[in-house]
């Protein structure tokens, strides 16, 4: 598996595994996907989908200066593995199949990617992959479409993308390629060489729900390449420690250890983002000044219903 998703043909290779039913032997998973959402992705189903996902991860990594805007100066290393990538291109809508509802006249499959995660740790854990590869691959599946849902906001804030890549760490670089693959995967190669130099304008603000076909698309693949043309300087910038640890949380509000302080920890990494703690006695401050004013709050307005 990884030797055919190192090469530049693996999407052919997924193709006459799936035509030959090898690939169903090796993931019986796969075989759900051929007959789910066939309305959306037409024969094959949800499997068209991701052997034309790996259809253009193959092309993206023949020459990714050439698809996207990532810096000319930026070294290959950052993508991480090839194969790791397109292997969470070949697992990421595996749950879709167990998700699929018809909802107010939609297929719809909320949640597909956090179950899509579970279920490809537990395949991968089988196929004898490392715990590193794993948790890398379940990373950006289990955030696929994160992206996604930063293109239906305008703007595209610094603050989101920052969050995005300080929480998926290592995983980061390697979302984006999905996701560009993943958005490029709706129009074939010839099409997309077309509207290529489009892809690279900033992208502007839009009422994204009158979108459809091309349109959507083509924003979709400008909000990846913005992200792609900052990455170098932004991650640098998500790169932040918190300012307290969790020890000296719990002391300053006077709880135990739990899931509460973890929240803290991610409110004050959010202000160290946005630039609006830089010390310690600010986190302090905070925690004094917002923290421990709404557990007030909450202690007697729950005695006033008790």
């Amino acid at each position: 598996i990884i030797k055919i998703l190192d090469t530049d043909n693996s999407a052919l290779a997924f193709e006459k595994m799936y035509k030959t039913g090898i690939l169903f032997s090796i993931v019986d998973e796969f075989e759900k996907q051929v007959g789910c959402a066939t309305v959306y992705y037409g024969k094959g189903g949800v499997l068209r989908h991701t052997i034309n996902v790996m259809d253009k991860l193959d092309l993206f990594f023949t020459n990714p200066f050439k698809y996207s805007c990532v810096p000319e100066n930026t070294s290959l290393e950052l993508f991480g593995s090839k194969y790791l990538i397109k292997l969470a291109g070949l697992f990421h809508d595996i749950a879709k199949p167990h998700t699929a509802k018809i909802i107010d006249g939609r297929l719809r499959f909320f949640g597909h990617e956090d179950l899509g995660a579970e279920i490809t740790k537990k395949i991968l854990e089988d196929l004898r992959f490392s715990n590193r590869d794993i948790r890398y691959v379940t990373t950006i599946i289990r955030h696929h479409l994160r992206i996604g849902s930063m293109a239906l906001n305008d703007p595209i804030t610094q603050r989101a993308v920052l969050r995005l890549f300080h929480e998926l760490k290592e995983s980061s670089l390697g979302l984006c390629v999905l996701s560009w693959a993943d958005y490029a995967s709706h129009i074939k190669t010839e099409r997309l060489l077309k509207i290529l130099k489009e892809t690279f304008i900033n992208p502007q603000p839009v009422k994204l729900k009158s979108y459809f076909g091309l349109k959507r698309t083509l924003r979709y693949l400008q909000v990846v390449n913005y992200i792609f043309r900052h990455y170098t300087e932004w991650k640098k910038k998500s790169d932040i420690k918190p300012l307290l640890d969790g020890n000296e949380i719990m002391k300053i509000v006077g709880i135990p250890p739990g899931p509460l302080v973890g929240r803290i920890k991610k409110k004050l990494i959010d202000l160290q983002i946005d630039g609006k703690i830089t010390t310690k006695e600010q986190a302090r401050d905070y925690i004094h000044l917002e923290i421990k004013t709404i557990f007030l709050s909450s202690f007697v307005i729950s005695l006033l219903f008790e």
